[in-house]
Order: structure tokens, then sequence, then C-alpha cells
């Protein structure tokens, strides 16, 4: 049996790679308390007054996704989004979309050798004189 490993991701920045969901969860609360104290810092230095958090779950398969909004309490406005997101994998294995996409059945052949695919042309080259 492969030995799983935990992903958390918040937008493009790796927060970490963990041998457990509840590790991984860990990793995520703690994110998640640094990005509403920075919020609420930001806030009160641009008069915005105080924040309200929501935060959201949602659980796929190999994959948990939580979402933070934060919002004025004063009048609702949006003051801040975010997005971390946990996946699961396996360790030492090879995961890829392009190795999906190269996969499927119905994908476009990409291989310039197959003669059918996109040739590409060399750079033009500027007259410099």
């Amino acid at each position: 049996m492969a030995n799983k490993i935990y992903l958390v991701y918040d937008f493009e920045e790796l927060c970490g790679v963990f041998s457990s969901l509840s590790l991984a969860r860990k990793a995520v609360a703690e994110h998640l308390s640094h990005i509403k104290k920075y919020t609420q810092e930001k806030s009160e230095r641009l008069g915005f007054g105080d924040v309200e958090f929501e935060v959201f779950e949602d659980q796929g398969e190999r994959r948990w996704i939580f979402a933070l909004l934060a919002k004025t309490k004063r009048d609702k406005r949006d003051l801040h989004r975010r997005r971390v997101a946990i996946y699961q994998y396996n360790q030492d294995e090879y995961y890829s979309s392009m190795k999906r996409l190269a996969e499927q059945k119905t994908s476009v052949p990409i291989l310039l050798s197959e003669g059918r695919g996109f040739e590409a042309k060399a750079p033009a080259l500027r007259n410099k004189g």
C-alpha cells in the first residue's frame, strides 16, 4: 500500500506537505488564522472597522477546499476572499494533468514527428544595421 501525502496550497503557494489529513487540517487552520489576523489589522488601518469571517468547507475525492470570506461588520461589504486546498496523493507517484491529456483518446496529437501537430517556425530575425 502506498503512503499518502497531503499537500496544502493557498493559490499558487505551497504551504506544506503532511503525512496525515489531520496534520494538513491543522496547517489549514493555522494558515487561516494568519489570514484572519492580517485582514483584521489591515481593516483597522484602512478604517473599515471590525470584520466578520465565514469559513466554508467542501470535500471531494482526494481534495478538501476551505474558503474564507471576510466582510465588514458594519455594512457587510466584502473585504477579502481566500481559498485554501488540501490535495491527497500517493507518495513517490507521478501525477500530471499533461499525462492525463496525452492519454485521452480524443486528444489531438502534439508530437511534431507525427507530422500532424503544430509545426514551429524559426523566429524572424531583424536586420540590425
